[in-house]
């Protein structure tokens, strides 16, 4: 069962019903037994929002200690994820919080799960890094008067609240100069979901760079899909096999470059003799791969400090309106680009 606004009760039948599914559908994608096309999916996160449905009936009572904070991620074994959820932890410990943290493995019903997992904690503070645009659970958890700062990412829908993004616009910007001003011309963009404002605004600072150099972003390669090697693998063979001779790959991920360099040794290409690449986040993998991969430094410890500072205050009852602060980046430069001058 579930709960819409207001009290009223949401059976698994009227979600069912209104997702154009059967209840047993229902019941397995919810208890995270069942994998579902994309189509039905989308239908299914439709309906949830549409009714008002909340996966829990919150009925524990929240009597957790004063400073503890809970931390929800994507996922913990995506090496990005990993050390945002380690540099949160330490910036907590810093402030004197303790933290729980869980990991929604990528899965859109767990995403909504955990939030009232963590109210049934009785956390006093969640620090939320999602992989999905919007999170009914949240805007629950902001009416019940629980103090949230949104990391990385942007969710939509929600009451107004604190959030600390990256400035993903500036580091594309910087990347697909950078690759401009050694000459290449002809690229392929490979982004995350096309709904992440990540990926739309790490895709506009591309464009906008590449107007400005007098190309035209529509005769490029772009490709969109999820944050994760596997998509960067995938991608590679549409990118060599589309009329466009690429140059130079902006991978807006380096777990999307990494599965671009394992595809590149796969069909016997080599970074850069046959093609340059840029990524973005600048994880420990980044300089250890061979060659070292050119990309965008996203400073998680400041992030991570700022939004458990923000999380301190809300819950400590100071702090003005609720505000949003983009963090600085800087493109690291390394040896998987070269000139084509």
């Amino acid at each position: 069962m579930g709960q819409a606004d207001g009290g009223r009760r949401v059976s698994y039948r009227a979600l069912a019903s209104t997702a154009g599914v059967s209840v047993s559908t229902i019941s397995r994608y919810l208890a995270g037994q069942l994998q579902l096309t994309a189509e039905t999916e989308a239908r299914v996160r439709a309906a949830i929002e549409e009714t008002g449905f909340l996966p829990r009936a919150l009925t524990m009572p929240r009597n957790g200690n004063r400073r503890t904070t809970g931390i929800v991620v994507p996922h913990l074994g995506n090496s990005y994820y990993g050390r945002l959820a380690e540099s949160l932890v330490r910036a907590a410990d810093a402030q004197g919080l303790s933290a729980i943290v869980t990991s929604t493995m990528d899965n859109p019903h767990k995403q909504f799960d955990y939030v009232f997992l963590m109210e049934e904690f009785g956390v006093k503070g969640i620090l939320y890094a999602g992989n999905y645009r919007t999170n009914a659970a949240l805007a629950h958890a902001i009416g019940e008067g629980i103090p949230i700062v949104v990391v990385d990412e942007e969710i939509g829908m929600l009451p107004p609240v604190d959030a600390v993004l990256v400035d993903d616009y500036a580091g594309a910007f910087q990347a697909t100069t950078f690759l401009c001003s050694q000459g290449h011309r002809s690229f392929a963009f490979l982004g995350g979901p096309a709904s992440l404002r990540s990926t739309q605004e790490r895709k506009r600072g591309f464009d906008d760079v590449l107007r400005r150099h007098g190309i035209n972003p529509d005769d490029q390669v772009t490709l969109l899909g999820s944050f994760t090697e596997e998509f960067g693998v995938a991608a590679m063979s549409r990118v060599f096999s589309s009329e466009v001779q690429c140059t130079a790959v902006f991978a807006a991920s380096d777990v999307i470059a990494l599965g671009v360099l394992r595809a590149a040794a796969s069909l016997g290409l080599s970074v850069p003799d046959d093609f340059s690449l840029v990524g973005f986040d600048d994880i420990p993998e980044a300089r250890h791969v061979t060659p070292q991969l050119t990309t965008v430094r996203t400073p998680l410890d400041l992030m991570a400090k700022t939004a458990v500072t923000a999380l301190t205050e809300r819950m400590e009852g100071r702090g003005e309106e609720p505000r949003t602060v983009q963090v600085p980046v800087t493109l690291q430069i390394r040896e998987s680009v070269r000139s084509v001058v």
